[in-house]
């Protein structure tokens, strides 16, 4: 009996030190010269819910099957960090679109990281000035560690669409083999 109470405590101390450990964000709403905005790791779930402009945006949007079908083959692993302003209407108009389309996609091999910035373009961990970011919104695409593009504040069709363009542009690593 002892050993089963001992066994479920450890259990449940492992459980909550890696239910800690998993907090992939860190949101943080502030109010700036009387305007309120998120900075920092942020998820879009936590934009829509304080930002009520922007649910509005994702409700009307569609989703890019096209999109969806194309990323959900992409055979390299592929990581974007998103920075946009909560402020920004470009970042507001610009992103939920995206979003709707990038939350259809099951390709474990595709990640992505939203950084939200002030009007300033800085944020918590300075991941913005480490990427040498200017406009918002950003997305910064990287194939392992290298980066091999960015679509920056206004799309040339649209978020999803420039980004297919992109990879089509990059020659895929060959899985298999001659």
């Amino acid at each position: 009996m002892i050993r089963q109470y001992i066994f479920f405590c450890t259990l449940f101390l492992l459980f909550g030190h890696y239910l800690a450990a998993q907090q992939p964000h860190k949101a943080t709403l502030v109010e700036i010269n009387g305007e309120q905005m998120l900075i920092g790791k942020v998820t879009f779930s936590d934009i829509l819910h304080n930002f009520p402009e922007w649910k509005s945006e994702y409700d009307t949007a569609a989703v890019d099957i096209n999109f969806v079908q194309k990323l959900n083959q992409y055979p390299d692993s592929l990581h974007i960090l998103l920075f946009l302003g909560t402020w920004c209407p470009d970042s507001r108009h610009g992103v939920p679109p995206f979003m709707k389309s990038w939350e259809k996609v099951q390709n474990p091999r595709l990640s992505l990281q939203i950084v939200a910035v002030d009007r300033e373009k800085t944020d918590p961990d300075d991941l913005a000035q480490t990427w040498h970011i200017e406009r918002v919104p950003t997305f910064v695409v990287l194939k392992g560690k290298k980066e091999i593009g960015r679509l920056v504040e206004i799309p040339v069709v649209t978020f999803t669409q420039d980004l297919l363009h992109m990879l089509e542009q990059q020659a895929p690593t060959p899985t298999g083999g001659k």
